[in-house]
């Protein structure tokens, strides 16, 4: 759910005109986020609970869940220039 969650996050942040680029951007960052977090995750551990370094990580995880309602809505007021081909004149 969670990935689901990001890839729809992402795809309501990205620009329609440079979409691809964007989104392919995003998606490498949050691979990086990811072998990232199992790096520091394998490492925790085995110092401490398997258990508690899950818990610690859920929490984090709920930071962004917090900040979903505050994001606004993009808006695509310059898309119609873009879009539609120039009167003739």
């Amino acid at each position: 759910m969670a990935f689901a969650l990001s890839v729809a996050v992402f795809m309501g942040l990205t620009n329609p005109i440079v979409a691809a680029t964007q989104f392919t951007a995003f998606m490498g960052i949050k691979n990086l986020t990811i072998s990232y977090t199992n790096y520091w995750q394998g490492i925790i551990a085995e110092k401490m609970d398997y258990s508690v370094v899950l818990y610690v990580d859920s929490m984090l995880f709920l930071v962004p869940l917090v900040i979903l309602p505050f994001l606004k809505a993009r808006k695509e007021e310059g898309l119609d220039l873009v879009a539609s081909p120039s009167p003739a004149a």
